[in-house]
């Protein structure tokens, strides 16, 4: 083959692993505004679990004192676990929650143009007869013809659903749990405006202990 066809090729080869050098876990990370007195950032390695469901997933880390950083979401062919650890590291994260769900596969084709060259070798010989005598003689030479043809390259890329969440360790609170405002709705159940919705206990604290359970509402 020759030196163009093969930078063409190393070419396209090049480009199709730059898009796969993407970390796609860190251009599509959204963060979660915490105060840095409040967490502990991780140093070292990760843990990485295989979630089955994200509630129940982080409602189980919750319990055990650690609190959401961010996550990242997308949709693509492919992301490696190197790279959803090195966004963790980034981060500080002490465990990650990772969820994989097929969505589609793309079908394609894609073109490929390379230089077709064809040169055709001529020779041959001549003889002349006359009066004088008689002569010979040979000949040879080339021609080349310049053109082109297109390869088409086939691919089939299964795309899925990439989520993973990022979680660190929460220091201690007072009372030891995870809560959040009343809805309206709760607000109107428990009439009262000022009250806390009780998304879990962390295990082995106060509350913990007094037997709070998810779902409790505290009166303020």
């Amino acid at each position: 083959m020759a030196i163009a066809p093969v930078l063409r090729i190393c070419t396209l080869l090049m480009a199709l692993l730059l898009v796969g050098c993407v970390n796609n876990y860190e251009k599509f990370f959204e963060g979660r505004k915490i105060p840095a007195n409040a967490i502990v950032l991780h140093q070292g390695e990760p843990e990485v679990f295989r979630g089955a469901d994200y509630e129940a997933d982080g409602l189980a880390l919750m319990s055990q004192g650690y609190v959401q950083l961010g996550y990242s979401s997308f949709n693509s062919a492919d992301a490696s676990e190197a790279n959803l650890v090195a966004q963790a590291k980034k981060i500080g994260a002490a465990k990650v929650l990772t969820y994989q769900n097929y969505t589609n596969t793309v079908q394609g084709a894609v073109p490929l143009t390379l230089p077709n060259t064809q040169t055709t070798y001529h020779s041959g010989g001549v003889s002349a007869y006359g009066s004088g005598g008689s002569a010979y003689g040979s000949y040879s030479g080339t021609s080349t013809t310049y053109g082109t043809s297109t390869t088409y390259i086939p691919y089939n890329r299964r795309r899925y659903d990439f989520h993973a969440s990022y979680w660190v360790k929460a220091k201690p609170g007072i009372f030891g749990i995870h809560m959040r405002d009343l809805t309206p709705e709760e607000r109107q159940s428990a009439g009262t405006n000022s009250g806390a919705y009780v998304i879990t206990p962390i295990k082995g604290t106060p509350a913990f202990d007094a037997d709070i359970l998810r779902g409790d509402i505290i009166l303020l």
